[in-house]
């Protein structure tokens, strides 16, 4: 009989890392992964093996098994996997095997391996170079502009329409709700963290980093962090003037990468490593975002009805895919397809201009646009993106 061919899972198992991890190395090789639980058939599998660094086969009796570290350290399995879960270097105490590159600190902790000789402590003061302006103690990343944040309500709000949205679907999210107020307070008002009059995060790609950053790594939530993280830094970027512009796949892996600490190499941090990680996600998410023109521009239809009721107005479908809208004793007509189609700039203008809402009788572009969040539209947008998500 054919041996039955492993999951992600069992091959991150078996290698000492998360599955999360595992997947990361897998994508880098060109592996369409979509769910810890996909197998990885034949012609792949020795590929897999050989990117999470596994031999060809399975061997339970390599050195970076638990059994053959305990029985080269005199010491029992459990006190090992205590010692190795409290120390890092071992991800979840049911692992049988460490990690191949972890395997030199794991036979340093285990008295298997002397340690090296640390360093003698240097200046923290850095040399001035000749000719060479110091370097800034907090690098800035994009141009000062006024943020518009975003507060704990707002994401709890994401949070619950994602609960809504997802209720039927195979990965719905369990346990809705914060684990605490606290931790959804703290995660999200990191963004505004500042010394005195000084914002930490002046800028729209930090501040949106920071929120990130908070929401999947700070897990204000039972389920559905990165979810929730990914809609509020969407959210984020749209209020401030700009968008996200990579595609899926790219913001998939990253996101998988952020929530295993694994966007730097955390020997390489200036900072302390929750620092170093916020620039480094700012730096990614600089290169990949672009301002959007808040003039005259298109929206959804259902988006376009709620500012209009917003503002006191009655639409009343007509014949021949026409509807009239009514404000107090103004009114215009205009065509209609259906909720989730666009609405042409020139059909807006109209609007605007019949009922009065436009700039010439004080309403500003910026806040007739950004009336109400759009968060139906990014749930749709990227609905693949958040299904791979709930999977992991």
């Amino acid at each position: 009989m054919p041996k039955r061919l492993p999951t992600v899972m069992e091959l991150a198992e078996e290698a000492g890392m998360d599955s999360d991890t595992a997947t990361i190395y897998l994508l880098d090789i060109g592996l369409k992964i979509t769910s810890p639980t996909q197998i990885i058939y034949r012609h792949d599998l020795q590929t897999a093996r050989m990117a999470l660094r596994l031999p060809h086969s399975p061997q339970v009796t390599d050195r970076c098994s638990i059994r053959n570290l305990s029985e080269r350290a005199g010491i029992g399995e459990n006190e090992i996997r205590d010692r190795l879960v409290k120390e890092g270097l071992l991800a979840k105490r049911r692992l049988k095997r460490v990690p191949q590159y972890t395997l030199t600190k794991v036979e340093e902790c285990l008295g298997l391996r002397p340690k090296p000789i640390a360093p003698a402590p240097q200046s923290s003061v850095i040399p001035k170079k000749e000719g060479r302006k110091p370097k800034p103690l907090w690098p800035r990343v994009g141009k000062l502009q006024d943020l518009e944040y975003l507060k704990p309500e707002d994401v709890l709000e994401f949070h619950y329409v994602l609960v809504r949205d997802f209720a039927k679907s195979k990965n719905p999210i369990f346990m809705p709700g914060p684990r605490s107020r606290t931790y959804l307070d703290s995660a999200v008002h990191r963004q505004r963290t500042s010394l005195g009059f000084i914002a930490k995060y002046p800028t729209v790609s930090m501040a949106a980093a920071s929120l990130l950053y908070g929401i999947v790594l700070g897990h204000p939530f039972h389920d559905g962090n990165k979810r929730t993280a990914l809609v509020a830094a969407l959210v984020f970027l749209d209020k401030n003037g700009w968008v996200l512009t990579c595609d899926e796949d790219e913001i998939y892996k990253f996101l998988l990468q952020l929530a295993d600490h694994k966007v730097i190499d955390s020997e390489k941090g200036q900072f302390e490593l929750a620092d170093t990680e916020v620039i480094e996600v700012a730096r990614w998410l600089q290169s990949r975002i672009k301002t959007v023109t808040r003039r005259e521009q298109p929206l959804r239809f259902r988006n376009l009805k709620t500012i209009l009721e917003d503002e006191g107005c009655e639409l009343e479908p007509l014949h021949g895919n026409r509807i009239n809208i009514r404000r107090g004793h103004l009114q215009t007509q205009v065509f209609y397809q259906k909720m989730g189609a666009d609405v042409d700039k020139n059909t807006i203008h109209k609007i605007r201009k019949d009922l009065q809402l436009d700039e010439e009788h004080g309403y500003d572009s910026d806040i007739f646009y950004n009336r109400g969040p759009r968060i139906p539209d990014f749930i749709n947008k990227y609905r693949k993106l958040l299904d791979k998500l709930a999977k992991v």
